[in-house]
């Protein structure tokens, strides 16, 4: 134990004031704490905690983008694939990336929307609008329950103003889709359940809908 610095349990190193490293094989870096198992921070102020996570540092600039301020890790250890990776990874910029949810893999929490707000954003814009016509998903609230139908054959998303086109059924792959353009779609795998924005999973509902179907028909899906 040190003045301004404090490691407790084996081959565990603080380097600088305020650091703190607890458990096995962590550090931490000026003002940081990491504990567990091979977990290590990169940041002041950042916590790492679990196995072998991975800390992002972009600049030493709090707020950037690229920086991690909490990372649960779930590393297998060793030198292989898996070596280094995060459950959980919160961003200084406030970004919360789960790993197997959108894109994010346990290590790619910048680049790309995986983060758990932008993909919340995509699962609200499918929950605000409601038509009795042939083709689109759309929900209400029913006896306390949001249910999930399909629709209108062209819908519009209200936070980006897109309009989505149905293009039609794909029998070999069990999914049904809508283009907003030639990069900008959703699918629908009939089999699954999964839909997906562009590829990325952004909410599982009920599997074996029509979205032709010309009378709606709800199903109960999520609880309010």
């Amino acid at each position: 134990m040190h003045a301004s610095r404090l490691e407790i349990g084996d081959y565990v190193t603080a380097n600088g004031n305020g650091a703190c490293a607890e458990g096995s094989y962590t550090s931490a870096v000026e003002y940081s704490h990491a504990e567990g198992s091979g977990t290590s921070t990169s940041n002041k102020f950042e916590h790492a905690q679990g196995r072998y996570n991975i800390s992002h540092k972009n600049s030493d600039v709090f707020g950037d983008v690229g920086n991690t301020l909490h990372s649960i890790g779930c590393g297998k250890g060793g030198t292989g694939i898996g070596n280094r990776q995060n459950a959980v990874e919160v961003m200084q910029d406030g970004k919360v990336f789960i790993k197997g949810i959108g894109n994010y893999d346990g290590t790619n929490p910048t680049g790309q929307e995986n983060a758990a707000q932008d993909l919340a954003t995509e699962i609200n814009s499918l929950h605000r609008v409601w038509s009795d016509e042939p083709g689109l998903p759309s929900n209400r609230y029913v006896d306390g329950n949001r249910q999930l139908g399909y629709a209108a054959k062209t819908w519009t998303r209200s936070d980006t103003g897109a309009v989505y086109q149905y293009r039609g059924y794909n029998a070999s792959t069990s999914t049904h889709s809508w283009y907003a353009d030639s990069n900008t779609y959703l699918t629908y795998n009939k089999n699954t359940g999964e839909i997906k924005s562009n590829g990325y999973l952004i909410a599982t509902v009920a599997t074996g809908i029509d979205p032709w179907r010309t009378k709606f028909e709800p199903i109960v899906y999520e609880p309010s």
